[in-house]
């Protein structure tokens, strides 16, 4: 293995161990949780790639695939759906942006992470920064 591999692996590892210890542990972070609008202006900030944007040609059918699974999973237009992902997006439609993501929101991004996880770019591009990067406390007031 080269060195670019093993720092690649040593990224992607702290990623997802961040990512599940903060799915875990939402209901320790009330206090530091991020409003609807700490994570909005997050977004707005943030460059979400989509995946006709990823540089390997023959990844992007696979890219898609993901894309199409986890908005399976978390769109709320979709029937397939999760009842987190179905909770959190009428709770996004009728709070006010003062509010804190609540635990449906983290219970959502739990439901379909593993689709997410199925291509490395849709998981890294888009999924992460939009599930869980914008959600950490570390946003919170930004």
């Amino acid at each position: 293995m080269t060195s670019k591999t093993i720092i690649l692996i040593a990224i992607i590892s702290t990623l997802a161990l961040s990512s599940l210890l903060l799915l875990n542990k939402k209901s320790s972070l009330k206090s530091d949780q991020p409003t609807i609008y700490d994570w909005q202006s997050c977004l707005q900030n943030t460059v979400l790639s989509t995946c006709d944007q990823d540089d390997d040609p023959l990844d992007v059918d696979e890219c898609n695939a993901a894309a199409t699974t986890t908005s399976s999973c978390n769109s709320e237009s979709s029937p397939t759906a999760s009842q987190s992902c179905t909770h959190w997006w009428y709770f996004y439609e009728t709070s006010l942006a003062s509010e804190a993501l609540p635990d449906s929101f983290y219970e959502c991004a739990s439901d379909c992470l593993n689709f997410a996880q199925q291509n490395n770019f849709y998981y890294q591009k888009f999924f992460s920064p939009m599930w869980i990067n914008c959600a950490l406390p570390t946003h919170h007031n930004n």
